[in-house]
């Protein structure tokens, strides 16, 4: 059975499915700006999956237009979006913007640090 779980990693809320304990291991607490924040439904409120209008591109332009987001399940393959969530954070790690000296890379935790003054942006962008 998953675990569900709501990130405020992202602008709006986004909820993901946890399968494995080794994706729960790297969960941490919620923070924004240094305060931790309360991820339950109660203060998050819910999403509301659009899965079953995933073909009707009005409805979906309307649901985006009430709600901001849209919250589709299952749509991507995960290993897809890991792969490309590594690429992302190894070249943020590369200019020193993720914290791996004290976290694991995947968990993508900020450094508060940057160099990016200093790169190529041609070489960082391929």
């Amino acid at each position: 059975m998953p675990i569900e779980f709501h990130s405020a990693f992202l602008p709006r809320f986004f909820t993901s499915s946890c399968t494995s304990s080794k994706e729960l291991n790297i969960l941490r607490a919620f923070t924004s700006f240094g305060h931790e924040l309360d991820p339950s439904p109660q203060k998050f409120g819910e999403l509301r999956e659009s899965n079953d209008i995933l073909e009707n591109a009005a409805a979906l332009r309307q649901i985006m237009v009430e709600d901001g987001c849209l919250f589709l399940r299952d749509v991507l393959d995960k290993e897809v979006v890991m792969v490309a969530r590594r690429e992302i954070l190894e070249k943020l790690a590369s200019i020193e913007e993720i914290d791996t000296t004290n976290q694991p890379l995947i968990e993508g935790i900020a450094s508060g640090q940057s160099e990016r003054r200093r790169i190529d942006i041609k070489q960082f962008n391929k």
